[in-house]
């Protein structure tokens, strides 16, 4: 296995990041809309004062996957609201694209948006979020993920945070197995479980 290099990200590196993520996330909503919509997000959780790290894995001199820590109470909301007509222009470019999200991606769309609703009724975690973590297709099983995830528990460590909390789709039963094996926890909302997990940190 090469060895992994951490280093901070900065808007120079997005159009990376959005290249792993198109990558990592090929059936997401966002990715169905181009580099463009998702470069746009990750700077706005960049210029977001909640940030606290915004890492990049770089192996054989390339950007292989990254991590982004902070307390995001409401990063959709707040690309909307920052982005809102850059947004809408994007979405009004792809109306085939629409259409065809809107067709194959309703039954999962809906209780996404239903959550999303309620967790803008909640107060925001006092732990930090893991709010992305993303591997290029080309670095998968070569130790870029566990190397992100390590750099996330330090940063929330660090910033003297017991625990980090990160939310999953249910759904992503990939995911899902990566968490648990790594001692993530299930955090129950009352007896349903929507996604939401918690790993306690050591201090160093």
């Amino acid at each position: 296995m090469s060895n992994v290099t951490m280093t901070d990200l900065s808007a120079n590196d997005l159009d990376d990041v959005a290249f792993i993520h198109l990558g990592a996330f090929h059936d997401s909503l966002m990715t169905q809309f181009g580099a463009p919509l998702v470069r746009s997000y990750y700077e706005t959780q960049l210029d977001d004062p909640g940030l606290i790290a915004f890492k990049g894995a770089v192996m054989d001199g390339k950007l292989r996957g990254f991590v982004l820590v902070g307390h995001f109470p409401d990063p959709i909301g707040a690309f909307r609201r920052g982005r809102g007509r850059f947004i809408a222009g994007q979405v009004a470019r792809r109306p085939l694209t629409v259409l065809r999200v809107g067709l194959t991606k309703l039954p999962r769309l809906v209780p996404k948006l239903a959550g999303l609703l309620a967790k803008k009724t909640t107060e925001p975690d006092e732990a930090p979020v893991l709010l992305a973590i993303a591997v290029d297709p080309a670095a998968q099983r070569s130790g870029v993920g566990d190397e992100l995830l390590r750099t996330a528990e330090r940063v929330a460590a660090d910033a003297g945070s017991d625990s980090l909390i990160l939310y999953v789709n249910t759904w992503n039963d990939n995911a899902i197995r990566f968490y648990d094996r790594r001692g993530w926890e299930r955090l129950m909302d009352g007896e349903r479980w929507a996604g939401k997990m918690r790993k306690f940190v050591r201090h160093a």
